[in-house]
């Protein structure tokens, strides 16, 4: 779901050469993964992608969320930026058999940022299947 909360979190990624050093592991981790000439053009995608969803009505999955039957474990970073902790608790409660976590002092990248203890809640999850 885009959000108003969303485009609020997004509104201020643009332009790159604008960004502080709060954002230095973030420009750093695009670089290593994409390279330095793809830094504008990613983030200039994402913006433009979460204008036109949210210009669309928003809704990107948040309707289809309840014909989920599989048991799911949604992880998120508390301090990510994307994904803010209203929507992400919005799609959980549309999935029946939904468990979210929020990993603590963690962005995005949950899985790299600290991998873990991601791989410790999917493995206690998986467990209980």
């Amino acid at each position: 779901m885009i959000s108003a909360e969303h485009l609020e979190a997004v509104r201020d990624w643009l332009p790159v050469s604008a960004w502080g050093p709060e954002r230095a592991a973030w420009r750093e981790q695009i670089i290593a993964d994409h390279g330095a000439e793809q830094l504008e053009s990613l983030i200039a995608g994402w913006v433009a992608a979460a204008h036109a969803i949210a210009a669309a009505g928003g809704n990107i999955c948040l309707e289809e969320a309840a014909a989920i039957r599989c048991p799911v474990l949604l992880i998120n970073g508390d301090r990510e930026v994307g994904n803010t902790v209203r929507d992400v608790t919005r799609l959980a409660t549309r999935i029946p058999n939904c468990q979210l976590e929020f990993m603590p002092n963690c962005g995005h990248a949950v899985h790299c940022e600290q991998p873990d203890a991601f791989l410790a809640r999917v493995r206690g999850f998986l467990g209980n299947w």
